[in-house]
């Protein structure tokens, strides 16, 4: 802290000041994307929910008070129709192991998309791209050089949308109330 200069709020405390006029929820269907999603809703947030599928966005979030949208986001049209007119994203998507290679052709149409919008976004991601874990926590010190194919693909995921701007938080695996 330099002499007579105020000490900065923590980066949680701006986050929750930060303006959001509209976020779009990418992978609102799932556990941690209808948890994220409501929690937005229930601050006064406009609130555009995302999914590959009609049925489960009218399922979890019937009514007027989210705008739903089903969309491909490995689909660069997808991507942007997902986000067109919001101020910010979340990115909550969690593909099955089978499909998990996916994450890379969504981390590229989303975050060109991102940048051509100027959206402001987050990925929410797990662990894997720090797995093994030597020890139990992990801080932004930690190296992300996990083992395997599927480390290999969420450090690349989560590379893509740093390089594209976006913050990325790291939350173990299923995380929110309904996962």
């Amino acid at each position: 802290l330099l002499p007579g200069r105020e000490p900065r709020a923590p980066a949680a405390a701006r986050l929750v000041r930060m303006a959001i006029e509209k976020a779009a929820v990418l992978g609102a269907t799932g556990g941690t994307g209808r948890w994220v999603a409501r929690e937005l809703a229930a601050r006064g947030v406009a609130v555009r929910v995302v999914s590959r599928s009609r049925a489960h966005l009218e399922r979890d979030f019937a009514g007027p008070r989210f705008e739903r949208v089903e969309a491909d986001l490995a689909d660069a049209e997808g991507a942007r129709r997902a986000l067109a007119g919001c101020s910010h994203a979340v990115h909550c998507v969690g593909l099955p192991l089978a499909r998990f290679a996916e994450h890379l052709r969504q981390a590229e149409a989303v975050t060109e998309a991102l940048r051509a919008a100027g959206v402001r976004a987050l990925l929410l991601t797990g662990y894997w791209s720090h797995s093994p874990l030597p020890e139990r926590a992990i801080s932004e010190k930690h190296v992300r050089e996990g083992l395997g194919a599927l480390s290999a693909i969420r450090k690349q995921q989560e590379d893509r949308f740093l390089a594209g701007g976006a913050g990325v938080v790291t939350l173990p695996d299923f995380y929110g109330p309904e996962a």
